[in-house]
């Protein structure tokens, strides 16, 4: 079974999507119950990803009638973050707002579901709010350095670009091998370089 889960997602992460599905639908389909849920869990964010939203809808509808009167934080913190991400697939950035605002209750001391609510609020054009939840983020446990490469861009989107340069830089100082980041850090060095 865990060959499955990790063949789901490591297809998923490549942009191979008909072998992530399968893969997911084999692991949920024999998996232990309490294996099944965080299953169907990743086979609703890849069937929200394929923008098959009521399938989506229809799994996680199960996974919440299954798991009614699970109080786990950790498994709550990942319905909203899943929610949450079914909203941002349908274009729902309100809804995806207060999904990812419940999922930093549930687990506001990491990366994940902070950097989740930066990208809602900078797709609504929040910049302000969006760049105070990547500061936050900033400073908690997970990928720092996603933090910071979001708070450099959001930053560069409001053109303080020497703020954006700082937290980019920042970035690849704890991902030396990101090539986003590299091209982002030559294009502000560049617009703060002219005359």
């Amino acid at each position: 079974m865990d060959e499955l889960w990790e063949l789901a997602w490591s297809a998923w992460k490549r942009g191979r999507y008909a072998t992530a599905l399968a893969a997911a639908r084999r692991y949920v389909g024999g998996a232990a119950p309490e294996n099944r849920l965080e299953g169907s869990l990743l086979l609703v964010k890849l069937l929200a990803e394929v923008k098959r939203f009521s399938a989506a809808e229809q799994v996680l509808d199960g996974v919440l009638e299954e798991a009614s009167g699970i109080a786990d934080p950790d498994f709550q913190y990942a319905v909203h973050v899943v929610r949450g991400e079914l909203c941002k697939e349908k274009g729902d950035y309100v809804g995806a707002e207060a999904f990812f605002r419940k999922a930093c209750d549930y687990s506001g001391e990491h990366t994940a579901p902070l950097i989740h609510l930066g990208g809602t609020l900078w797709y609504q054009g929040k910049l302000a709010e969006a760049e105070a939840a990547y500061r936050r983020a900033t400073t908690v446990d997970g990928d720092v350095d996603e933090a910071f490469e979001n708070l450099g861009y959001v930053l560069r989107a409001q053109e303080r670009n020497e703020e954006a340069l700082a937290a980019l830089r920042e970035s690849l100082t704890r991902d030396p091998g990101n090539r986003r980041v590299r091209r982002a850090i030559e294009d502000l060095e560049a617009a703060l370089a002219m005359p």
